[in-house]
């Protein structure tokens, strides 16, 4: 063993900020060297491209009862008689697995 320790990560991944990282690493310790030497560490490592998950839901449109809109962005393009809702708005990518019935 090289004195390391290796960390195993199951489940779901989970997302931070990098600048909140690195200013919690510079405000946990007095030893600015320790500090860079993380901050060096958590700057080599590569983005992962994210985005807010943002909750919407299906709305009977107004003028076609038969038709549903996003309550995120109000894209109105999803006939309700024809098939199944998405459980995503295909415009914005809202997630819409909360409360998506818009026939009541």
């Amino acid at each position: 063993m090289n004195g390391t320790r290796e960390r195993t990560v199951t489940g779901m991944a989970e997302y931070i900020e990098r600048d909140a990282a690195i200013n919690a690493f510079y405000t946990a310790t007095a030893d600015g060297d320790k500090a860079d030497w993380c901050v060096g560490v958590l700057q080599s490592l590569r983005a992962a491209s994210v985005r807010e998950n943002v909750k919407g839901k299906w709305n009977a449109d107004k003028e076609s009862p038969e038709y549903a809109t996003c309550s995120v962005c109000g894209h109105c393009d999803w006939d309700c008689t024809e098939s199944e809702y998405f459980n995503f708005c295909p415009n914005c990518g809202a997630d819409m697995t909360g409360g998506n019935d818009a026939r009541t």
